[in-house]
């Protein structure tokens, strides 16, 4: 489970990180390696490439994007698996509110079961496009 300040930590790395979507660009392999760039056409990093018999060095990302990529590999899947594990408890909240029906107190069954409306509602309302 990610800590609120795992998230926190995420969120900064991608707030701080060039704006995307970023794009790569394999480069022509006779005097460009390839590079990042942002959809505007703006450089991110560049890997270098050569021209004639001279090499030349790329351009290295700023620091915020180097944190951005370095840490990619493991916030993708912490996030995707915190997403899971909530859709789960959700699924197990609903699941919990809908067999209220068999409880022996209907007003604690009826409150149950506003909430668990409610809930529905703001599915569908967060399911529809903006």
């Amino acid at each position: 489970m990610l800590t609120r300040e795992d998230l926190e930590a995420i969120r900064e790395r991608a707030e701080k990180a060039t704006l995307g979507p970023w794009e790569w660009s394999d480069g022509d392999y006779i005097n460009n390696n390839g590079d990042f760039r942002t959809s505007a056409g703006e450089p991110i990093c560049h890997f270098g490439g050569h021209y004639g018999y001279e090499t030349f060095t790329g351009m290295e990302p700023e620091l915020v994007d180097i944190e951005f990529i370095a840490h990619s590999r493991e916030d993708i899947p912490n996030l995707l698996a915190e997403i899971d594990r909530l859709n789960n408890r959700w699924d197990d909240l609903r699941g919990e509110i809908e067999e209220t029906h068999d409880c022996e107190d209907y007003t604690e069954a009826w409150a149950y079961r506003d909430v668990l409306s409610r809930m529905k509602t703001k599915e569908e309302s967060d399911a529809e496009p903006s």
